[in-house]
């Protein structure tokens, strides 16, 4: 939790949307100072139907819907005041690495999070970046945790994350080592996130791997009503047509080994 707290304004900096804690349980002091007053200000100023998209899935129909709506919604009207928007601009990143180390006496382990930012959801790189990231951290046979859980033993499990947003969104390595190992562990992924894009580039078995992984979970993903109206959502929030998912296995097998190494 204290990592989580420190990196968002460490890569963010004040006044980005972004540069709030990742634990999203704010601070003693926040929480204490909110008065109902804000919490009627928060709702008027974001909760307005100029502000709003309404999402429905299920056995009914436009006929059955519009009349149930239109005698809930009726009278909402937007305030005259415009619509705010929120600072999710890009960041410039330091060139020279910056670590920050919060000393625990007697911890067990440690806990290493490293952070980034990658382009924002909603561009024709974002399964590049997926596949890319399942390669290196994503996922269980990924070369992090394969390099410090199963070859080393000095971790549990070690992952890359690509966090969703619009913006410029976290890329994070989140990594509980053994306490004696953390130096050696943290060479040991700063040489996993430079060889991947030089001397130990993505092979054509490791891109196999993972779109197949990707695309024969699919069908998994989406048996229930609520997963896809979580997919129209997220499409919706993103930018990208309402179809989406259906087309993600075409998309996955176009992908080519120069997208997975680009975006690495």
């Amino acid at each position: 939790n204290l990592a989580l707290r420190l990196l968002p304004l460490a890569l963010y900096g004040d006044g980005h949307a972004y540069g709030v804690p990742l634990t999203g349980s704010g601070t003693e002091a926040s929480i204490e100072s909110i008065t109902r007053d804000d919490l009627t200000e928060f709702q008027g100023t974001w909760l307005r139907p100029d502000n709003a998209r309404l999402f429905i899935v299920g056995d009914t129909s436009m006929d059955e819907v519009v009349p149930l709506l239109e005698r809930a919604f009726r009278g909402w009207a937007a305030p005259d005041a415009a619509l705010p928007s929120k600072n999710v601009a890009d960041v410039e990143l330091s060139d020279i690495p910056r670590v920050i180390l919060i000393d625990k006496p007697d911890s067990p382990q440690s806990l290493i999070l490293a952070g980034h930012t990658v382009p924002g959801l909603g561009t024709e790189r974002d399964l590049a970046l997926d596949a890319m990231n399942d390669v290196l951290g994503g996922n269980f046979n990924a070369r992090i945790n394969m390099n410090l859980r199963e070859d080393k033993g000095w971790a549990y499990g070690a992952r890359t994350i690509l966090q969703a947003a619009s913006g410029p969104r976290p890329f994070l390595v989140y990594a509980p080592v053994q306490t004696d190992r953390t130096g050696d562990s943290l060479a040991e992924l700063i040489r996993e996130l430079e060889t991947i894009k030089t001397s130990r580039q993505i092979t054509d078995e490791e891109m196999a791997r993972v779109i197949a992984g990707s695309t024969r979970e699919l069908p998994g993903q989406f048996e229930t009503a609520g997963a896809v109206l979580g997919s129209l959502i997220t499409s919706a929030r993103y930018g990208r047509p309402l179809d989406y998912a259906a087309r993600l296995t075409e998309s996955f097998e176009a992908l080519r080994l120069q997208d997975l190494q680009s975006a690495a």
